[in-house]
């Protein structure tokens, strides 16, 4: 996976290693109020609905197969990546970064669906973010307890989630040997101007316990949109926080679900032999690449 000759690992040589790992969340809507039964003539609609999530669920199921035939991506998914059309998606979704309301107005459906979720996170709406921080911190604290060793992967929201679990920690945080973002959005300025520690400056505004940061992410990715966290976040190296903080920002994720070519999506991200090297380096204690 790293370049080193590949070997087994029993359990019993890192008996004291454990993995964290933090997805993209969902956050539930409210209840809703009760409805009324839908009309008999609404059946049909129902049942062609459930046929073609049926055919999604099919296809996103293909998709993952594909990938664990060959991770590697295909001179189809290398071509559509760089296409015009996907380009211009892509810097679009940069400018808006800058103009948060325009976005929100212009973007599509699902984008505008997701922004809405993430500041109900933000918003911190019946408890949510308070509850979804909660999770993450009984686990991380379990591990520092028992002395375990700690890599925390993190992709998409999730890296907002568990910035946010680590920065309310403070001084309390144990040792995160690794934190490893994957398509994380952290760099973009609309997440940075809403995270807990966002009207902070100097050192405390960062988390503390961090001792190696790896960023991936992948070329076209809306979400991370191509940001360097060393750059981003490098006076968490100045102020000594942090070890380290490195990027690889050109990688391709070839996975392909019922939209397409998506290369978002955390199947591709943990298929990818950057992601795999990293977690190999740090489970054998070799220092990562800059």
């Amino acid at each position: 996976m790293d370049g080193e000759p590949s070997r087994s690992i029993g359990e019993d040589e890192h008996p004291n290693h454990t993995r964290t790992y933090v997805r993209s969340t969902t956050l539930l809507k409210k209840n809703s109020a009760s409805r009324s039964q839908p009309p008999m003539c609404c059946e049909n609609i129902e049942m062609s609905l459930r046929t073609l999530r049926t055919i999604c669920a099919a296809i996103f199921v293909c998709g993952i197969a594909g990938l664990i035939v060959t991770s590697q991506p295909n001179l189809q998914s290398i071509r559509e990546v760089f296409q015009a059309g996907y380009r211009l998606n892509y810097l679009g979704h940069r400018w808006g970064d800058w103009v948060p309301r325009l976005t929100s107005r212009l973007a599509p459906r699902a984008t505008r669906i997701n922004m809405e979720d993430c500041q109900r996170y933000f918003r911190n709406e019946d408890g949510v973010g308070d509850r979804i921080r909660a999770i993450l911190r009984v686990e991380l604290e379990r591990s520092w307890g028992a002395g375990e060793r700690v890599a925390l992967v993190a992709h998409s929201f999730g890296s907002v989630i568990a910035w946010d679990t680590l920065f309310s920690l403070g001084l309390a945080s144990g040792p995160i040997d690794l934190f490893l973002t994957l398509g994380s959005p952290l760099g973009t300025r609309y997440i940075r101007h809403s995270l807990l520690s966002a009207n902070l400056k100097g050192a405390d505004a960062f988390p503390r316990g961090i001792r190696q940061w790896r960023n991936l992410s992948a070329v076209g990715g809306l979400i991370a949109l191509g940001h360097c966290f060393g750059d981003d976040f490098a006076q968490m190296q100045s102020f000594g926080l942090v070890e380290n903080i490195t990027d690889k920002t050109d990688l391709i994720n070839p996975f392909r679900g019922a939209e397409g070519l998506n290369v978002h999506r955390c199947y591709g991200y943990f298929v990818n032999k950057d992601t795999g090297a990293t977690l190999a380096r740090w489970w054998r204690g070799v220092p990562l690449p800059p």
